[in-house]
């Protein structure tokens, strides 16, 4: 089911910069959250989803002093129980593996995993875990609960498609994410890559 999946996600914001500079000034930021949630849960019941991760994406899009940008990650997971007809119940746990990020342009490359950007050494993922599933009036849904990015957790709200075909679902989500929430970034305040990254999500899952 391509089923929403954050993650990202919104890491990819950190794909431009010097890793020469100093460390980002101090900003209001989240709280710090426990990356032990990068182990996925194993869910039971008859609405559980497995991720197609051939059929899969999770893209990045951004903006920088010489245009837009575009990359994507190659390895993420997704735990998923959602009756699409009550999601009362519904669960979603979602891991993002950053260093297998592509950033389409090599100096972006290069400086992604440095200590001012994503900081790949002491938070090598991303994660989304949803507090509830709730359905929206355009007939998709929303998942709320929290984004951690570079060890900083921030309470979000992720609206998302969902198709189902037989035992096959697909979701599809694009979820803005400023970088300066998550302290991603050289001096993150700077502005030679803009604040705001889109992740899109394109999830393929069955049951």
């Amino acid at each position: 089911m391509r089923l929403l999946f954050v993650s990202a996600l919104t890491l990819a914001v950190a794909a431009c910069g010097s890793p020469e500079t100093a460390e980002p000034v101090d900003a209001e930021a989240p709280d710090v959250s426990a990356e032990a949630t990068s182990e996925l849960p194993v869910f039971e019941g008859d609405f559980v989803w497995l991720l197609d991760k051939e059929a899969s994406s999770v893209k990045f899009m951004g903006v920088e002093e010489s245009g837009p940008f575009e990359g994507h990650f190659d390895t993420f997971d997704v735990a998923i129980s959602l009756n699409p007809d009550d999601p009362s119940d519904a669960k979603i746990h979602a891991v993002i593996d950053i260093a297998s990020y592509e950033a389409n342009d090599e100096t972006r490359n290069e400086y992604f995993p440095h200590k001012a950007w994503m900081n790949l050494e002491d938070h090598p993922t991303a994660t989304f875990i949803s507090e509830s599933v709730t359905a929206s009036d355009d007939g998709g849904f929303v998942a709320s609960g929290d984004l951690t990015i570079k060890g900083f957790a921030k309470a979000i709200d992720l609206p998302f498609s969902l198709a189902i075909d037989g035992n096959t679902a697909m979701a599809q989500a694009t979820l803005p994410v400023d970088r300066t929430e998550f302290k991603v970034g050289r001096g993150y305040t700077e502005d030679d890559v803009q604040h705001n990254v889109d992740v899109v999500l394109d999830i393929v899952a069955t049951r």
